[in-house]
């Protein structure tokens, strides 16, 4: 991986992000595809969210005309 890629700050893709959305996609589709064995992974793909502690809240939100 480049080095200007690791220890992004803002990543955006297609929109405007800001300190309180760091990272920040709009697209018409996104795909997420687990490294083969053969490319040196294990073919498994986990998506982890990850809150400090119990009490913190975590959450995903779908939306439709961008109401919950």
């Amino acid at each position: 991986m480049p080095a200007a890629l690791q220890n992004l700050v803002l990543l955006v893709l297609g929109s405007t992000g800001d300190a309180s959305n760091p990272f920040s996609a709009k697209l018409n589709a996104a795909l997420w595809t687990a490294m083969a064995v053969a490319e040196g992974g294990t073919g498994d793909l986990f998506y982890t969210m990850n809150k400090e502690m119990a009490a913190d809240d975590l959450s995903l939100t779908l939306q439709t005309g961008f109401v919950a």
